[in-house]
């Protein structure tokens, strides 16, 4: 399924929160003190459109290019997934703000349901769950010959002590929030090659840019507590 992700359009031109359930001014006073574990993903595949590729005669053909085209990007530039960077941030920001404390180990997570992640790892208490859903580097609609990246994140905080009294069991989402950044087309918006130059050094500054731009979006926005009604 995350395949498909990277034909999504969002209408969207900076970094900003498109959709979020920030934390509740009840769920943020009951955080102090309490100890936040960092959760992993599988990296996204980055998507690259090569105009140097050959043409593909069909969407799955030009999908696996795409996917084959990133990788051989982010290997050949010693390019990171620029999740776990943004994750680190983010607890450190978020841990001052609470004065939390921070397990030492990262919990690995595959499955999206907070009942079974709780279920999983039992001694958690809170979950700091991010990740990169969408990340390409892709033509301009209407000049083909100029790149952006776009960049879609997504963020969740799982509070895996909270009891649910219907069936007893734990875990609850108690903030969520995602954010896309697609940079709108300039003048001097750069090419393909611009971006791979110099051993990709703009493709990784424009990463560094979505990855910032998204951490702070998430702590003003997501992990920031709502004003109380």
């Amino acid at each position: 399924m995350r395949l498909l992700f990277v034909f999504a359009v969002v209408i969207d031109f900076t970094a900003c929160a498109v959709q979020q359930h920030p934390l509740t001014a009840s769920a943020a006073a009951s955080l102090k003190g309490r100890r936040v574990t960092l959760a992993t993903r599988t990296p996204t595949p980055f998507f690259a459109n090569d105009p140097n590729g050959s043409p593909s005669h069909s969407v799955l053909a030009a999908v696996i290019a795409m996917s084959e085209a990133g990788t051989r990007i982010f290997r050949e530039n010693d390019i990171a997934d620029p999740a776990p960077h943004m994750a680190q941030q983010l607890s450190d920001d978020f841990r001052r703000l609470y004065g939390l404390s921070l397990e030492q180990r990262a919990l690995y997570i595959t499955d999206d349901d907070p009942k079974q992640i709780a279920a999983a790892h039992p001694t958690s208490d809170l979950i700091l769950d991010v990740w990169v859903n969408s990340l390409s580097l892709e033509p301009f609609s209407e000049h083909p010959s100029r790149y952006h990246v776009k960049y879609t994140a997504y963020l969740r905080l799982i509070d895996a002590k909270f009891v649910h009294l219907i069936d007893g069991k734990k875990g609850l989402v108690i903030a969520f929030g995602t954010c896309s950044r697609i940079p709108e087309e300039t003048p001097n918006a750069p090419t393909f090659d611009d971006f791979l130059a110099n051993g990709a050094q703009r493709l990784k500054h424009e990463l560094e840019i979505a990855a910032q731009s998204c951490a702070n979006v998430f702590l003003s926005k997501v992990l920031t507590a709502s004003p109380t009604p």
